[in-house]
């Protein structure tokens, strides 16, 4: 079958768009957020304490190790990275944690002075990522995957929270120690420059069709 011009440069019109398509689409995870850096796998961090080791500490409400984090763009979070250990010493019962992904609350209060501040507190509770995680015994990164994507909306705070299986049990989880990958839902700067690539190159197309039926 013989096309004519005005199909032939169409065609190579499709082409080239879902060629851009294709190029534009993701090949990897990508970062949503990381601090992970120097002394990412130490432990000196804060220390994560279980329910009942907490009361015997004195130390109530440590059952939960917090870390507060900003989702860089609108996401779906599929790997989430942690680095923590197992201390071989003290209530050592128990190496294993479930990790949690919380909303936050932003309140403003006052200092009674005329001061105001705005505090960041867990709201509820989003998804459960992990659930029994195990811990090395010297400190090291831990990467697991939740059972379904979490979505993230850009610009938004959010709360991972890990907590020990056994109540007498602790953990180290270091502060600096929190990477979130998945896939950004927002194009990105190099998807609209190969789609402009593409548009460029049907201009030249339609161009060079035209020029050859004016000889």
């Amino acid at each position: 079958m013989k096309y004519s011009g005005a199909m032939k440069a169409f065609l190579a019109s499709v082409s080239l768009f879902f060629a851009a398509l294709s190029l534009s689409a993701p090949c990897a995870a990508d970062v949503i957020y990381s601090n992970l850096g120097p002394g990412a796998t130490e432990g000196g961090g804060q220390v994560v304490i279980g329910s009942a080791a907490a009361a015997i500490l004195g130390t109530p409400g440590a059952q939960n190790g917090t870390l507060l984090f900003e989702s860089s763009a609108n996401a779906d979070a599929t790997s989430f990275t942690v680095g923590v250990y197992f201390p071989t010493s003290g209530y050592d019962f128990n190496p294993l944690f479930d990790a949690f992904i919380y909303s936050n609350i932003q309140s403003v209060v006052s200092d009674g002075e005329g001061h105001y501040f705005t505090i960041n507190q867990t709201g509820a509770e989003i998804a459960e990522i992990g659930e029994s995680l195990q811990a090395p015994s010297s400190p090291g990164l831990v990467t697991f995957s939740p059972p379904a994507p979490v979505s993230l909306t850009s610009g938004s705070l959010y709360w991972a929270i890990l907590t020990p299986n056994n109540p007498l049990s602790f953990l180290g989880w270091d502060s600096n120690s929190l990477e979130v990958d998945g896939t950004l839902l927002t194009p990105e700067p190099a998807t609209f420059g190969l789609l402009a690539c593409a548009l460029a190159g049907l201009i030249t197309i339609q161009k060079t069709r035209i020029a050859a039926k004016q000889r």
